[in-house]
């Protein structure tokens, strides 16, 4: 006996039911079973309907999702350089400005303070006699201070002791640099024309030493560094036979007793 066939399935169905076809043809030459010695041939052809019973197998299990690798954050973005302020102009920030606020148009060092060329402790723009010797000292004007200090401009009412408001500005000078040089001695000295008697100028000029030397007390001056005398009017620096010499005459000078 000979069998060939053909088929197919196809599901047709969510829940597993499938169609099935085939097709058989079969040849039987068996001579002892059929009469007559003859070939036995016939075709079959089945159709049906294949139908699960029971619960649908579990379906497959979705394949985990690969992992997806995280992106690295972006790097913060470099802070904005902080803003250079030079509020004097100088050309040296106010972060390393040890002298804020110079002047404009001062030169100034690479800590941000006026030069001073000659090391007098007077800066260049206020220095009227730069170049002075080392170890020289001056004024607050930068200038060298002399053994004997004429007061120009300090007056006083005729006759008595009143400074005129005018001398205020000279003697503050003044003050300033004896604050300057604390370790200078000094002797205010007071003198007069020779007008009058020769004793009542000698105590007006001391009345006038004494008031100079008590303004400048008030303004810092240290009192053991200052004396008063009165000269009356000895040692004239003029004539006393005309106004201008006697006017000259009149006058307050500071002694410079030890430096």
């Amino acid at each position: 006996m000979v069998n060939i066939g053909l088929g197919f399935m196809r599901q047709v169905s969510q829940g597993g039911t499938q169609l099935r076809l085939d097709a058989r043809y079969r040849i039987d030459q068996d001579e002892e079973s059929i009469s007559r010695h003859e070939q036995f041939e016939d075709w079959l052809v089945n159709l049906g309907l294949a139908i699960p019973f029971g619960a649908a197998a579990a379906p497959e299990p979705e394949p985990a999702p690969e992992p997806v690798a995280e992106a690295a954050p972006a790097p913060a973005p470099a802070p904005e350089p902080a803003p250079v302020v030079d509020s004097d102009a100088d050309g040296v920030p106010d972060d390393k400005d040890a002298c804020a606020g110079t002047a404009v148009g001062a030169k100034v060092d690479p800590r941000g303070c006026e030069l001073d060329s000659d090391g007098d402790g007077v800066v260049d723009s206020k220095d009227a006699c730069a170049g002075t010797a080392p170890g020289t000292k001056v004024d607050v004007k930068g200038c060298e201070i002399p053994e004997v200090i004429t007061l120009h401009g300090v007056n006083f009412v005729t006759g008595s002791d009143k400074l005129l408001p005018e001398s205020r500005a000279v003697l503050d000078g003044v003050a300033e640099t004896l604050i300057k040089h604390p370790e200078m001695r000094v002797e205010v000295a007071g003198y007069t024309d020779s007008t009058g008697s020769r004793a009542f100028n000698e105590r007006l000029s001391y009345r006038r030493a004494k008031m100079v030397r008590s303004y400048l007390i008030t303004k810092g001056v240290a009192p053991d560094n200052l004396t008063a005398k009165g000269y009356g009017p000895a040692d004239p620096v003029a004539s006393n036979s005309t106004a201008e010499g006697r006017a000259q005459n009149r006058r307050v000078e500071l002694h410079i007793l030890s430096r």
